[in-house]
């Protein structure tokens, strides 16, 4: 599905983006475009609690800043993220970031963004995501 504007984007961001972040996914990178488009500052693969260098550390996909604090934004995928054996993992990584410090600003939200929403439902998902509501739940 989606329409041909979402697939101009999705292939802009990957062509002008990917070789920069080359680990970063195609939701993520159309996140990333909107939110230097909308000049909301945020940092991108923020690393907490060691980040991937540390067992048990965290990396959220976004931290933006709203505020006094910020938020999360963990941007998933839709087979890797709907698996019943990653939801345990998905949601101890949540519960972890509610209230942990980053660059000395408290987390305060942790929202998820899913990826069909991220391509389908745009400025949507992301008016919503700055208020601090998914809208999966």
């Amino acid at each position: 599905g989606g329409t041909s504007a979402d697939y101009k984007l999705a292939r802009r961001v990957i062509e002008t983006m990917k070789p920069e972040f080359p680990a970063a996914s195609k939701p993520e990178l159309v996140t990333y475009d909107w939110l230097v488009a909308q000049r909301i500052p945020f940092d991108f693969q923020a690393m907490l609690y060691g980040g991937r260098r540390s067992k048990g550390g965290l990396v959220p996909d976004f931290v933006v800043w709203s505020g006094n604090g910020g938020m999360a934004w963990l941007i998933n995928g839709e087979y890797w993220h709907s698996q019943a054996i990653n939801s345990g993992r998905d949601e101890t990584a949540r519960f972890r970031l509610l209230g942990a410090t980053y660059k000395g600003i408290t987390i305060t939200k942790v929202v998820e963004l899913w990826e069909r929403d991220v391509y389908r439902k745009r400025p949507l998902v992301f008016q919503q995501a700055l208020l601090g509501i998914g809208l999966r739940g």
